[in-house]
């Protein structure tokens, strides 16, 4: 299988609701690493850099996707040096995410949740 087809069949397997979302913000050079067609989300890798989250911002705006809002995330580890950071960029206008988030958690909401405590599920 040649390089093309290894990547139609990866891009097959991503829901076909959140598919042409992924696509653009992948062939415009962002990593995307997991999304979710009921949520509207597509959660992805960002260098530690203001300038990639502009850029983000712009290539949405130019786009076909109209109405979207971009969550970020910057994390700091003890001993790592450095921090991560992370976006997550939610498509559809306020009315539908409001709508998503009363039925389903974000893709985002593991960020600022706090794991279980040992024992406890």
């Amino acid at each position: 299988m040649n390089a093309s087809a290894k990547l139609a069949e990866w891009y097959r397997r991503i829901e076909s609701g959140i598919r042409p979302h992924v696509r653009f913000l992948r062939d415009n050079g962002f990593n995307t690493f997991s999304s979710c067609e009921s949520r509207m989300e597509v959660r992805l890798d960002m260098l530690s850099r203001e300038e990639d989250l502009v850029r983000l911002d712009r290539v949405l705006a130019q786009s076909e996707f109209e109405d979207y809002a971009i969550l970020v995330r910057l994390a700091r580890r003890r001993g790592v040096p450095g921090f991560a950071f992370e976006a997550v960029v939610q498509f559809g206008n306020d009315r539908t995410r409001h709508r998503i988030a009363r039925r389903l958690r974000s893709l985002a909401s593991s960020w600022w949740e706090a794991p279980p405590r040992r024992g406890q599920q």
